[in-house]
Formats: structure tokens, sequence, C-alpha cells
């Protein structure tokens, strides 16, 4: 069977995203005005991310289900320009399970990745640090939906986001447009069935500390852009828990040298192009 892996890239990409009521005593618009104020003034922050997928696919009529679960931890700066990300992620799937230790950065406008013992360094534009910024992203769900302050935990309102899909899929867009992977003809609005968003809200400076969604998914060949030649079918269903920390402190991101030796992404998708491959049967 033939497995294209770009989708896993949709998914990592995709992948790294009521009314008021509850403790606060702000109203709903309030509430909401203050939220995205205070997290705008963000410039640097740490994190540590789980994601797990639950991916079901049928290629030229073969089932295939594979299970993955993603431990990652960074850091991001805004004022320097640079990020990066270590982290594992596990993959079961058809009777076998594999790890993969990855690492990317991001300096400036270059990316470098290393994924099974390889770097590979790719150009963005310079949107890049509007794009790949988690905080914005989610202020601009915020702004684009309704809250609704479900629970009093403590030193945190916890609240549930109900955003605009259309700002939901235009993020996805941003991330398609920045790595280059895609055929322009997707289309995420179908692709994407469902999203929700729960956000922990320190009560004392309203910046967001931690996050926790849901996004649900479902490719197809119409919605693919041509992609995929024989009939074809994927689900996958995501969550992804986000601690949020060291906000507007100093932080140090160091790109391995090994990385100056990584293959330039240019030259391999070029490469994959002109290969002739045989299918598997």
């Amino acid at each position: 069977m033939k497995i294209n892996y770009l989708l896993i890239g949709l998914l990592t990409l995709v992948l790294l995203l009521a009314a008021c009521e509850g403790g606060s005593d702000l109203g709903n618009e309030e509430f909401k005005a203050k939220l995205i104020e205070a997290n705008l003034g963000i410039d640097s922050y740490s994190f540590d991310m789980t994601t797990t997928s639950d991916m079901t696919m049928e290629d030229k009529g073969m089932p295939m289900n594979a299970k993955t679960s993603a431990t990652v931890i960074g850091s991001y700066s805004r004022l320097d320009k640079k990020m990066g990300m270590t982290g594992t992620t596990s993959v079961e799937s058809m009777g076998m399970n594999m790890d993969v230790e990855t690492e990317a950065y991001i300096d400036g406008t270059t990316m470098y990745t290393k994924s099974m013992g390889m770097w590979i360094k790719l150009e963005l534009s310079d949107e890049i640090w509007e794009d790949q910024d988690q905080i914005k992203q989610m202020t601009d769900l915020i702004e684009s939906g309704t809250i609704d302050v479900k629970a009093d935990e403590g030193q945190y309102y916890v609240v549930d986001i109900s955003p605009d899909l259309a700002v939901v899929v235009e993020n996805v867009l941003k991330q398609q447009q920045q790595m280059d992977l895609f055929d322009e003809q997707m289309n995420f609005g179908d692709m994407i069935k469902e999203y929700s968003l729960t956000v922990w809200i320190n009560k004392d400076t309203f910046i967001i500390e931690k996050v926790s969604y849901n996004i649900d998914m479902v490719m197809n060949n119409d919605n693919m852009g041509g992609m995929m030649n024989e009939p074809f079918s994927m689900d996958v269903a995501s969550t992804t828990e986000m601690t949020m920390y060291g906000f507007n402190e100093e932080v140090t991101i160091d790109i391995p040298e090994e990385a100056n030796d990584a293959f330039d992404f240019g030259d391999l998708s070029s490469m994959f192009e002109n290969m002739d491959v045989p299918e598997l049967a």
C-alpha cells in the first residue's frame, strides 16, 4: 500500500489549536477584551505540549489504523525571532510500534528540523513569527467566537471558547503556505469538521497558562485538491494539551552546529518529484 507521508505533515501542522458565567464579575465582551489585551503583550514563553491522535485511513480499499502520541517541550522568543522544540513521537500501526525523536528550530526565517537522524532546513516567509505564534492564534480564535466561563479553579478561570471555524481554517492555511507542502486546491474548510478549545486563565494576570483543544478532520479525494489519484479517505481525531510558563522571561535557544549541514528542503522536493517510485501492491 502506498502511503503519502505528506499527510503526516498535515497532521503535524495542523497538529502543533456561549455566554459568560461563573467566577468572573466581568461581562462577556469585557472579559474577552481583557483576555486579548493581556495575552497580546507576550514576547517570549516556554511550553510543554502533548498530542494524541487516532487516524483511520482507507487507501485503494485497504484499511489502516494508526495511533500517535507526541510529547514536546519548547521555547519561543518573538524579539529574538527564535523558536526551539524537542520531543518524541510514538506511532502504533499495523501491529508495530515506533518512537521517533525530533528537534525543530527557527532562526529568523530559516527552519531546521531533525527526524530519524536527518537534518532538513526550510526557508520561510517573514510572516512566520505571526503564523507560528500560538498565543496570537489563540487570541484570534477568542476574538472570532464566543466564550463560556464554565468553572472557577483556584487561581484559574476555566473558559470554553467556540471559535469561528473560518478563523481555524485561516490559521491552517497560513501554516500550509509557510511550509509549501500541500496543493493550493486543498479544501481545509471541508476537512475540519469539529474544533473545541478550553483555556485556563490566571485570575491575577489574565494570561492563558493552560490550553486543551480537540480537532476532528476528514480527508478524502474531494477535499485533497487532486493530491490523491486513487480512492482515499482518512478520519483523524486529535487532542492537544499545552502548559505555558516563563512569560516575557529571557529564553536561551541554541541551534546545534550540526544543523548547519542540513539538507535544503527545496532540493529534496525537486529530487523526490523527479524520482520514479514504484507502487507497492
